[in-house]
C-alpha cells in the first residue's frame, strides 16, 4: 500500500471523529440563568433561576454538575437545595438520570451601587465545562425603587417607596414595615417576604431538617432523608436528597481550563491532519502528472522511431 493511501486512511477517520465530537457537543443540554429583576435597589433580595435543560435523547447525559459564583458583596440567603456552599460559590450535582429542572437560589444586593456580574459553569454527562447561558449582570442603585402600587402625589413625580416603609402588609403576615416585620432588614429593604417563605395562600414557612448523607451506592450516588417540620404540605424549598459522591473536576492546566485546552488540541489536530492530507494529495497529483508526461514523451519517441 502506498504512503499516500495510508495517510488517507488516517486522515478520513480523524475528520470523522472530530465531526462526531463537535456534533455531540452542539447537541448537549445546557443551563440558562435568569433574575427576578436585573435592576434593584441596595439591600434588595433577588431570586436567581438556573434552568437545567437535559437532552433526553443523549444517553451520555447521566449527570449534571453546576457551580455558581455570586459577586463580591452579595449575600447568599437561600442555597436552593445546593450540594455545597463555599464562600461565594454554590454547587449542585445530580445523577444518575437527571431530568429538566429549575434551581432557584436567593441573594441580597450589597449596599454599594454599581453593576455586578454573576459567573457560572456547568458540565452535563462529561468533564467538559461550559459557561452558564442567559443573563449575568444585575445593576444596583443607591436610591429606592418606585413602587408602582403606591404612586406619589401629582407634580412631584412621587417619592421612592420600599415594601418595608410603605405602610402595607405586603407579605400578608400581619406585620407591617421595619422594624415590626422581622423579614425587613431596614426601611430601604424592598421586600417583606422571607427568603424561606413560599409565596402562597397558606403563608406557611417551610422548615426542613436533613439527616447525614448515606454511603455511596454502586452508581456513585449518595442519598439522605429530609423532613419538613411545619407540615406545610409544600416542597418549594426542599433540600437536595440525592447527589453524586464524586463531582467532575474542573481542571486547570497552567491556569487555563482543561475544556479550553481540549478544544484547542482538537482544532489543531484537525487542521494539521487536513494540511497533511492536502499536501499528500498535491504531491500525488504532481507525481501522477509527471508520470503521464514521461509516458507521453516515450510514446512520441516510439512513434518517431517507427516512422
Amino acid at each position: 500500500m502506498s504512503l499516500r493511501k495510508k495517510k488517507g486512511i488516517v486522515f478520513v477517520p480523524l475528520l470523522a471523529v472530530g465531526f462526531i465530537l463537535f456534533v455531540s457537543l452542539a447537541s448537549a443540554g445546557n443551563v440558562t440563568r435568569s433574575f427576578s429583576s436585573s435592576s434593584v435597589s441596595a439591600g434588595t433580595q433577588v431570586n436567581v433561576s438556573l434552568i437545567v435543560d437535559i437532552d433526553e435523547g443523549n444517553p451520555n447525559e447521566s449527570y449534571y454538575y453546576i457551580q455558581e459564583e455570586v459577586p463580591a458583596g452579595w449575600t447568599i440567603l437561600d442555597n436552593a437545595s445546593a450540594l455545597e456552599v463555599d464562600g461565594r460559590n454554590i454547587t449542585w450535582a445530580y445523577g444518575p438520570s437527571p431530568a429538566d429542572t429549575t434551581l432557584v437560589y436567593v441573594v441580597q444586593a450589597p449596599s454599594s451601587s454599581g453593576s455586578y456580574s454573576f459567573y457560572g459553569s456547568y458540565a452535563i454527562g462529561s468533564p467538559i465545562v461550559f459557561s452558564v447561558l442567559g443573563g449575568d449582570t444585575v445593576s444596583v442603585a443607591s436610591n429606592g425603587i418606585i413602587d408602582s402600587g403606591n404612586p406619589g402625589g401629582g407634580g412631584g413625580g412621587g417619592t421612592p417607596k420600599f415594601q418595608c416603609n410603605d405602610k402595607l402588609d405586603n407579605d400578608k403576615d400581619g406585620l407591617i414595615d421595619y422594624p415590626n416585620d422581622p423579614q425587613c432588614n431596614s426601611t430601604a429593604d424592598n421586600s417583606e417576604f422571607s427568603f424561606e417563605q413560599p409565596v402562597g395562600p397558606s403563608g406557611c414557612e417551610e422548615q426542613w431538617t436533613c439527616a447525614d448523607w448515606g454511603a455511596c451506592n454502586e452508581e456513585n450516588v449518595k442519598v439522605r432523608t429530609c423532613t419538613e417540620e411545619n407540615a406545610c404540605g409544600t416542597e418549594i424549598f426542599k433540600p437536595q436528597t440525592e447527589g453524586l459522591c464524586e463531582s467532575p473536576t474542573m481542571l486547570l492546566v497552567g491556569g487555563v481550563r482543561l475544556d479550553i485546552i481540549f478544544a484547542v488540541v482538537v482544532i489543531v489536530l484537525s487542521l494539521a491532519t487536513a494540511i497533511i492530507g492536502l499536501t499528500f494529495w498535491i504531491k500525488g497529483r504532481d507525481a501522477r502528472n509527471e508520470m503521464l508526461e514521461k509516458r507521453k514523451a516515450l510514446m512520441n519517441a516510439v512513434r518517431e522511431n517507427v516512422v
